[in-house]
């Protein structure tokens, strides 16, 4: 019998080793995403944040100048670009100042998601496999055979909700685009009366819509959205200036209507590269970051920007970020204790110059975990740089 034992045992690794293509399936780990979240810190932000070489953090000023050689060549339209290390910001600047709100656009849509997960673990909202029926009975009326009320939480999170929602195609300068009609009235009719004309978590689509309703459903769960949003995430992070712009009904526009300085962007990024965890309390349970930042469904932008999106989020193999209108991104890179923000006013087909810089400049400007020795020169010429932003 134990020879028969030891027989299949090694039956089954040689057919592992055979046909490797399944070791990731039978064997791996939360597949889709290989984060890993450090939830201490030096200090916390919460009422300021502190400010350092990049050298003391770890990264050559030399290297990171070439952010700004960038933006000057491409004629980028940046408004402010903040980037942190190890909870220090290593290097800023701002077309105005940095106190300046900023339309963050969709980007807003991550916050969205962050205060749903926040009523999951509070148990406010049971998790993300309820439906919307269980939100809006009315939809039982709805003649669609149930499909609009079979609409999980999670299909929303990552856009598979499969409503016939054309926003992408029309643009955001046609009145008749569904992201715009839908804040005229009844915001709620107005999206769950669209006809539902793909199967509900089979396909991505863009859909603003889907990110309203996660804050519709805080509303009918009894909670008052903007004074959740303010106790239970902004006010921790220090977060007292900002403008949540409302919907036909007077709720907070969960698609797209934030205003935000970007300093408190890179904030809200530094609480996710910290597993949710701020200055000892658990603001986000860290297996809601881990699921926001995994890839959640295969995207159809054929690389435009992303493959994969998480809980709204865009996620990459690097790292994870929000996307506004016109290039408002928030980027998270736990690997290297980076948190990158930027607010633009780019042109469509300068929209992914964010993830160029990211992926080629900053992130390759990362040189060790320790303080490296200064370089006062190009420190300097950095700063020079910086300051001159508002030239480029």
């Amino acid at each position: 019998m134990k020879r028969m034992q030891i027989g299949f045992k090694v039956l089954a690794i040689l057919l592992i080793l055979l046909t490797g293509v399944f070791y990731p399936v039978l064997f791996a780990k939360n597949i889709g995403s290989g984060f890993t979240f450090n939830p201490e810190a030096e200090y916390w932000p919460t009422t300021g944040w502190r400010f350092s070489s990049p050298e003391q953090q770890g990264m050559s000023s030399e290297e990171l100048s070439g952010v700004f050689d960038e933006i000057k060549t491409k004629h980028l339209s940046f408004k402010s670009l903040v980037i942190v290390r190890n909870g220090y910001i290593v290097a800023e600047a701002h077309r105005y100042f940095p106190e300046l709100l900023h339309g963050i656009y969709s980007s807003t849509k991550s916050v969205s998601s962050a205060l749903m997960g926040i009523a999951i673990d509070k148990g406010h909202v049971k998790g993300v496999r309820q439906t919307l029926l269980e939100f809006f009975p009315e939809l039982s009326k709805k003649n669609d055979n149930g499909k609009t009320g079979s609409i999980t939480v999670k299909q929303l999170l990552n856009m598979s909700c499969g409503f016939d929602w054309p926003e992408l195609e029309k643009g955001y300068l046609d009145f008749s685009n569904p992201a715009i009609e839908m804040m005229k009235g009844d915001t709620a009719s107005y999206i769950l009366d669209k006809p539902v004309i793909q199967e509900p978590g089979q396909h991505y689509n863009y859909n603003s819509g889907c990110s309203h309703l996660l804050l519709l459903i805080l509303d009918r769960a009894g909670l008052e959205i903007a004074t959740f949003a303010r106790d239970q995430l902004f006010a921790p992070l220090g977060i007292t200036s900002y403008i949540w712009n409302r919907d036909g009904n007077g709720l907070p526009n969960g698609g797209y209507g934030l205003d935000m300085r970007a300093r408190d962007m890179a904030k809200f990024g530094y609480l996710f590269l910290k597993g949710g965890n701020w200055d000892g309390r658990q603001v986000i349970s860290t297996a809601w970051v881990e699921e926001s930042s995994k890839k959640q469904i295969r995207m159809n932008w054929r690389g435009f920007v992303a493959d994969d999106y998480g809980y709204q989020w865009y996620v990459h193999p690097f790292g994870f970020h929000s996307l506004g209108y016109k290039g408002q991104y928030i980027f998270v890179i736990p690997d290297k204790e980076l948190v990158v923000v930027f607010t633009s006013d780019l042109p469509r087909n300068q929209l992914d110059a964010p993830i160029h810089l990211v992926k080629s400049v900053i992130i390759p400007a990362v040189k060790s975990d320790r303080a490296l020795p200064e370089d006062a020169k190009n420190l300097r010429i950095l700063r020079n740089k910086s300051k001159r932003f508002d030239i480029y």
